[in-house]
């Protein structure tokens, strides 16, 4: 995953802190936004990822708008639908927004529950992985433990 650009746009949530400590360690720079303009909210692990950013040579960057976030995205993670019906639109994109913003081969995830902020064109097309990523999770979730653990005694 070195240099990888990897945005994450969606509510706050422990995935969204998952993310920012396995992008540096894994090499890849992450983008994030996470709320509005009305109410900041900054994720629990922000601090520790800022600091393991610096010591892995890679960035994370907290957004306050989609376009910020979507720029030069190779992976683009939908975090699970707000549940504030006004919020919604915050986060709302589309395939089209993905194309005018980023001109790498993209990749998009869902976390669910999936909300009107992802539209069908988007959730099924050609460059979704989110079925495909829930289907390997598992051994996704097991490469990433014995990296993380490889070297440590116990």
């Amino acid at each position: 995953m070195q240099r990888l650009n990897v945005s994450y746009l969606g509510a706050p949530h422990p995935v969204l802190n998952s993310y920012l400590l396995l992008c540096p360690m894994l090499g890849a720079n992450i983008k994030f936004k996470c709320c509005c303009s009305k109410c900041p909210v900054s994720p629990l692990l922000y601090k520790t990822s800022q600091e393991m950013t610096l010591q892995t040579h890679t960035s994370l960057m907290a957004c306050s708008n989609k376009e910020d976030v979507l720029r030069n995205a190779c992976v683009i993670i939908a975090g699970p639908t707000h549940h504030k019906k006004d919020k919604i639109k915050e986060f709302k994109f589309d395939v089209e927004d993905i194309q005018r913003c980023s001109y790498c081969r993209w990749t998009f995830f869902h976390t669910f529950p999936r909300g009107p902020e992802i539209g069908d064109y988007l959730f099924s097309h050609a460059n979704a992985r989110t079925y495909n990523a829930f289907d390997n999770m598992q051994y996704i979730a097991s490469a990433l433990m014995a990296k993380v653990i490889k070297g440590h005694l116990f």
